[in-house]
């Protein structure tokens, strides 16, 4: 379960307006970390006008967009993301005059803006002032983003500096202690709790489809962090054409391949739909105003396809609903919505682990990592080296804690043990008021529905990137792009055509095209495929881990006779003579073993007709099906990793070269 920081260094009594109208907060003090407590506050705006060169790190490039477009012209602000590159910083630098600098940079940027600095004379360490603000999400997007954290090196050099967030988190860092950083808490004499209306159904499709059947609203906005879900909306309610989605420039990318969608990776207040759908990158840090309609928020969890939908009542739901900011000036202090609901479909057995296990975990899969590792550092034969590195990278949780050198990243720490107490507020029907509850950041209204199942509306269970249509459309693109005369476009859209479908890019390198076809333009297809060319190639050395593992989707359960049947059509293509028993699957995942109930089949009904199979054994359900008690597993948590085929996720960003 998520609790609130219970404990401060320092605590401010205020009753400011603003972040700069208080005085102990105004120049930001150094080696701090600051609960603002309240979104909107002008804290970024005070940092921007305050009289020294600075440095602030903004989460998401949509934010980055936002506050340069509004300070550029009066504060001379400058843009630091992926494709600025470091001759235009030293441009800016170097056009400055007296003005003071101020650089608006993701985490990933920040060293190319100290790389300019430096070779124009400047000593960041010494003469800038770094500001991390929405700090929270360097624990909550490193999973994703492998080189958010990559900043922490740098940060640290800085003699000036501090984290700011109005959703903290307590940082692991040991830096944090060793340069004696001090935790303080805004305390407002206004009132910061928000109004909200938290629903739990049973089928999320079917509330959705119900709320926007009643809405009478003039604007809604949907937060829900799931563009398959968007999709599946979208499509099942008639709001094609009509409704907006903000997201990645990717997701843009994505849906710009679908007829009737219309996506964007910027906010423009002036062109809102009536209904616009809203991904993670939105959820913080962003103004959304402008506009004249008074709007409703509309945010969805998903537990049964989109669990990375899940959202924390203290930070996303709190930072979400602090989007809605009143206009510049306005006397009036309460955020700028008329309503907020959050609607959850229950998931019965949700696997969730607590926190001790969590680090009994991390413990065992060091003491494997290690021991491989030393291992690998008495061999010289290079088949062998990368033997024992493949296996290093398949031991979980502690593979995937480390950085580029090796090394324990403690914001990756600390996001695994996040992600842990996140899903604990999803594992039982009480667990998520209580923590809007522990929160003491709301007025929750407690809501139930359940729908009958014939009005059910089914949501998407998977990606459609990799549809047998858009792989289809791949192949038809690099084959008309083989007779492109343009060596410049030609690379620029291969490049492109790797970078949103990179399965297909190597299959059709490693199979060929017409292997593809044969194939049948499916994606488990080719990627089995492609995962027999490693083995015989040697690319992948523990190929019986990624077979297996695909096999079985970590939440859902399977009867003991499933298990085996699955693993032994592994091992038969594996040519490994050995029968399955259900409890290899302990290899692979943390399993739950339990007794359930599956539907009968054909032939055991005719059983039960002719008798020889007994009604104690069976039983029948609210549904009329009749069902066998039988001894299952539930999949908890995968043991070790899969070598990824069809992403670019888990690659470091690169910046570019001038």
């Amino acid at each position: 379960m998520i609790h609130p920081i219970k404990e401060y260094d320092y605590y401010i009594n205020t009753t400011a307006q603003s972040f700069s109208d208080e005085t102990k907060l105004s120049p930001i003090p150094t080696n701090a970390i600051i609960n603002k407590v309240i979104t909107g506050w002008g804290a970024t705006w005070a940092e921007i006008k305050c009289k020294r060169h600075s440095i602030i790190l903004l989460p998401h490039k949509s934010q980055i967009a936002s506050k340069h477009i509004k300070h550029y012209t009066e504060d001379y602000t400058q843009d630091v993301t992926e494709t600025i590159k470091i001759e235009k910083l030293k441009k800016y630098i170097n056009a400055r005059g007296s003005r003071y600098l101020k650089f608006l940079s993701t985490p990933e940027g920040l060293g190319k803006v100290i790389a300019a600095l430096k070779e124009c004379g400047i000593h960041p360490y010494q003469e800038t002032f770094l500001l991390c603000d929405e700090s929270h999400k360097i624990t909550t997007d490193v999973k994703y983003r492998v080189n958010i954290s990559s900043f922490a090196d740098d940060f640290f050099l800085f003699t000036n500096k501090a984290m700011i967030s109005a959703t903290p988190f307590r940082p692991s860092h040991p830096k944090f202690d060793e340069q004696g950083f001090k935790m303080i808490k805004v305390n407002h004499a206004r009132d910061i709790r928000k109004d909200i209306t938290l629903l739990c159904v049973n089928n999320l499709g079917t509330a959705f489809k119900d709320y926007i059947g009643h809405y009478d609203g003039e604007m809604l906005f949907v937060f829900f962090n799931s563009l398959n879900g968007i999709e599946t909306l979208i499509s099942k309610n008639e709001l094609k054409g009509k409704a907006h989605i903000y997201c990645s420039e990717d997701g843009v990318k994505d849906f710009s391949l679908k007829e009737g969608f219309k996506a964007f990776a910027k906010i423009d207040s002036t062109k809102l739909a009536k209904v616009n759908f809203l991904t993670s990158s939105f959820y913080n840090g962003l103004d959304i105003d402008g506009f004249a309609e008074m709007p409703d928020v509309l945010i969805l969890t998903d537990l049964q396809y989109a669990e990375w939908s899940l959202v924390d009542p203290n930070t996303d739901v709190y930072q979400i609903l602090g989007r809605f900011r009143q206009p510049f000036g306005s006397p009036e202090m309460r955020d700028r919505y008329r309503t907020a609901t959050h609607i959850i479909n229950n998931k019965n057995n949700a696997a969730v682990k607590l926190e001790n296990n969590a680090l009994s975990d991390i413990g065992y899969s060091y003491m494997g990592y290690k021991a491989i590792r030393d291992l690998q550092n008495t061999v010289i034969n290079e088949s062998a080296i990368n033997l024992y590195e493949e296996a290093k990278q398949r031991l979980r949780p502690y593979s995937n804690l480390i950085n580029t050198k090796g090394e324990l990243d403690r914001f990756k720490l600390d996001n695994y043990l996040y992600e842990c107490r996140l899903k604990q507020c999803y594992g039982h029907p009480i667990a998520l008021p209580l923590a809007y509850e522990f929160s003491q950041l709301f007025n929750v209204l407690e809501e139930h529905k359940v729908y009958l199942p014939e009005d059910f509306v089914s949501m998407s269970k998977k990606m459609n990137r990799y549809s047998k249509e858009n792989i289809m459309l791949c192949c038809k693109i690099i084959l008309e792009n083989r007779f492109q005369a343009d060596e410049k476009l030609r690379l620029a859209t291969m490049n492109e055509i790797e970078t949103r479908f990179p399965l297909v890019v190597r299959a059709e390198k490693h199979l060929g095209m017409a292997r593809i076809q044969e194939l049948g333009y499916r994606k488990s297809a080719i990627e089995k495929a492609l995962l027999a060319y490693d083995i015989t190639s040697a690319l992948n050395h523990h190929g019986l881990i990624d077979a297996i593992v695909r096999l079985f989707k970590v939440g859902a359960s399977y009867s003991v006779a499933d298990i085996k049947t699955r693993i032994q059509k592994v091992y038969d293509e594996f040519k490994i003579k050995k029968t399955a028993k259900a409890t290899d699957i302990k290899t692979y995942f943390h399993v739950f073993p339990f007794t359930g109930h599956v539907a009968l089949k054909k032939k055991e009904i005719k059983q039960l007709e002719e008798g020889s199979l007994t009604d104690a054994e069976v039983l029948v359900d609210n549904n009329g099906i009749k069902k066998k008690s039988v001894r299952m597993y539930k999949i908890m948590e995968r043991k070790l990793n899969t070598m990824s085929l069809n992403s670019t996720r888990e690659k470091p960003f690169v910046p570019p070269v001038d």
